[in-house]
């Protein structure tokens, strides 16, 4: 079961997840958010497929909204933290609005909307569970390739591979430029859409001592260690980094935007640290690139 269920079989509701996805990380806890309104013909829909679907597919169907709603919170706020607890609880609370609906064995309003409601309150309490009571925005988007080499200051050619990309994003663009240069490059991101982009997360990622040519991260890793550096509670970053610079081959690099001076002036004498801020279309921004010695 994929999310291919909900556009070949239950096309009105991936047409409402659709436009839901666009709205404010406020928007479930509003009044009547458009993914929690009612109408005949979605009703119908749902209502037919449940009364041909089983139990496993009504499951698979709990677990793929589940997934588009973690989806759509980390688009809404890259920083959110979604750990296993919560997102079992996202499940558990589609799985229990699917299975009521399916009880009931109708398409009434009356009797659908009270369950719509339920369903609704619930996403309410997950939202502001994880994003507190007066959730912000922090939107995350892919660029293009052009844009994250020259924030990182360097060109295609300078990439020594194998090449990793840490939050390369869904598609995987910066990866796909340079595998049709010839490079071996592959990318991580936990909501991959491509084959060259493995699905995953760079805390848990395992990095194989002495492995990559060159780690690259546009506004990914390190912006989020130093978010959470911020935060106080950067200890699984600061693991990670050293992690990501063990993975490095001789004379390898990381290369990364923001800097993070906090942790790179620590480093020792078989690292080589080279940091650069720059001024780009009015936007002051930082990167750095941490050379593995091979001396």
């Amino acid at each position: 079961m994929t999310a291919v269920l909900l556009d070949a079989s239950l096309p009105l509701l991936a047409e409402r997840m659709r436009r839901w996805s666009g709205s404010s990380l406020s928007g479930p806890g509003t009044a009547d958010p458009a993914f929690a309104r009612f109408d005949a013909e979605l009703g119908q829909e749902l209502c037919g497929w449940l009364g041909r679907a089983g139990a496993a597919e009504r499951r698979s169907l709990s677990i793929v909204l589940a997934e588009r709603l973690a989806e759509w919170l980390h688009l809404r706020n890259q920083f959110l933290v979604l750990g296993d607890g919560e997102i079992a609880a996202i499940v558990r609370l589609y799985a229990g609005a699917i299975d009521r609906t399916w009880r009931l064995g109708t398409n009434d309003e009356a009797a659908l909307i009270p369950i719509l409601r339920r369903h609704q309150g619930a996403i309410a309490e997950i939202v502001h569970r994880v994003a507190g009571g007066a959730p912000v925005d922090v939107v995350c988007a892919e660029y293009s390739p052009r844009t994250q080499l020259r924030v990182l200051g360097v060109e295609p050619e300078e990439l020594e591979g194998p090449v990793l990309d840490l939050g390369a994003g869904a598609h995987g663009r910066l990866v796909a430029l340079l595998r049709r240069l010839g490079v071996d490059a592959v990318g991580v991101d936990r909501y991959s859409r491509v084959p060259h982009v493995l699905p995953g997360d760079w805390l848990s990622a395992p990095f194989a001592p002495g492995s990559w040519g060159t780690v690259v991260s546009h506004l990914g890793f390190s912006l989020h260690f130093l978010h959470h550096h911020r935060a106080g509670d950067a200890v699984d970053f600061a693991r990670a980094y050293m992690r990501i610079l063990q993975a490095l081959a001789p004379g390898g690099r990381f290369v990364y935007s923001p800097s993070l001076p906090f942790i790179e002036d620590l480093l020792g004498p078989e690292w080589e640290v080279h940091r650069v801020a720059q001024v780009i279309d009015g936007v002051q921004v930082s990167a750095t690139s941490v050379r593995r010695r091979d001396d």
